[in-house]
């Protein structure tokens, strides 16, 4: 059934109507749907094959357009994260008040 939503959701989005195209769309399919199982079984080594073909395929087939990469919801590098709570005016605690050695004292004594 994933097999079938994949392929099915891909011709309806990229409008293809060309057999090739739609050959090629099928061979996608199937190695996504593989490169899912490999992961699953925690196959490192045989998804990265699969994702290697799954990229040429996309090529292949003029998809690259439909693969959106880098504008995602989920933040997978630090710079992401860093980038985030910048543009969100988040502020560390980094101190909390407590005089604990004599940096503390000393910044204290600074202050005043």
């Amino acid at each position: 059934m994933e097999l079938e939503n994949l392929y099915n959701s891909t011709i309806k989005a990229g409008a293809i109507t060309n057999p090739l195209t739609m050959n090629i769309v099928k061979k996608i399919a199937i190695t996504s749907v593989d490169m899912s199982a490999a992961l699953d079984d925690q196959d490192i080594k045989a998804a990265g094959e699969y994702n290697k073909m799954l990229t040429q395929l996309i090529k292949s087939a003029g998809l690259e357009n439909m693969v959106e990469i880098g504008e995602t919801d989920v933040i997978s590098t630090l710079s992401e994260l860093c980038k985030y709570l910048e543009d969100n005016d988040f502020q560390f605690r980094f101190y909390d008040g407590v005089a604990r050695d004599i940096v503390d004292k000393t910044i204290a004594d600074q202050q005043e």
